[in-house]
């Protein structure tokens, strides 16, 4: 582990240093422009426990990526405003992940045994056959995103798309598992995923927002698993919140997020005679949503 330690701890001295550098003299942003697609203060950042580290490096260009899946799942997303019309902005998304490394390595950089199979049985015991362990490769990503500041409210839509470029090996297969997770893995597993979003916060007093948030992702087909049928390639999620302002810099977020995915499960239809019949359902989620956000 003393090797991981010493990558822990280069990230978080790196991420310190720029922080301090980047947000010295930055003002705290508005609870309703969070996660929105308007551009915050030049110079400004924010950070939570679950979300992720947003960096406004100018006015038109911000990063974002998320320090602790970082190690696990490089990863970098950029927004690059390219029009601003009094309270109208439109931006470029790109973005660019290693979503391989997670289902290639063990821990503490990767996550084989959990989310792909460790391979230990073939690697001691090769004439057993092979393992269903997929290659490298990488998943670029593209979109726009268009915001809309109407007073205290702020309404953003955006829209990318993301593909999975094999550079060695074989794709993975689909990993069956929480509709999030398959989501996210969904370039490099599905080969496509084209992802829309729509979403509405409202800044209801001086310390608290509320927001509305609705996503739908396509994913192209799959090379299925013998004996699998085709799971639907559409999944929705919708997401309220609460953010309220507890200081300067920090504020809180609670709320509820909704997941209808295809995860393969059955119910069985009553028929006439006492007969029944097995149909195929759709999964329904829900989870709350807790964290703390610190912004400069």
């Amino acid at each position: 582990m003393t090797g991981f330690r010493f990558v822990l701890c280069l990230c978080l001295t790196l991420c310190t240093t720029l922080l301090s550098s980047v947000g010295a003299h930055a003002t705290p942003q508005r609870l309703e422009l969070r996660d929105s697609a308007l551009s915050p203060e030049a110079g400004s950042w924010s950070i939570g426990l679950f979300n992720p580290l947003k960096l406004q490096l100018s006015e038109d260009f911000g990063l974002e990526l998320h320090p602790l899946a970082f190690l696990l799942h490089p990863h970098l997303r950029a927004q690059h405003r390219l029009l601003k019309s009094g309270p109208h902005e439109l931006s470029a998304l790109y973005g660019l992940s290693l979503p391989s490394q997670t289902l290639n390595l063990g821990l503490p950089f990767g996550a084989t045994g959990y989310l792909a199979p460790s391979c230990l049985v073939s690697e001691v015991e090769p004439e057993r056959g092979g393992c269903q362990r997929g290659g490298w490769g990488l998943s670029p990503l593209l979109g726009l995103s268009y915001g809309l500041r109407q007073g205290a409210r702020v309404i953003s839509v955006s829209v990318d798309v993301a593909a999975g470029l094999m550079l060695s090996g074989e794709r993975p297969l689909p990993l069956d598992t929480l509709a999030p997770l398959e989501v996210i893995f969904a370039p490099l597993t599905n080969g496509l995923r084209v992802h829309s979003g729509a979403r509405v916060a409202q800044r209801l007093l001086e310390r608290l927002s509320a927001s509305a948030e609705l996503n739908l992702w396509w994913v192209s087909a799959p090379t299925l698993r013998l004996s699998e049928r085709a799971k639907s390639p559409w999944t929705l999620s919708a997401h309220v919140g609460l953010d309220y302002t507890l200081g300067a810099h920090l504020s809180s977020t609670l709320g509820l997020i909704y997941w209808n995915s295809d995860q393969r499960a059955i119910a069985y239809e009553e028929l006439d005679g006492g007969f029944q019949r097995k149909v195929n359902v759709r999964s329904h989620d829900i989870w709350p949503t807790l964290d703390l956000i610190w912004s400069y």
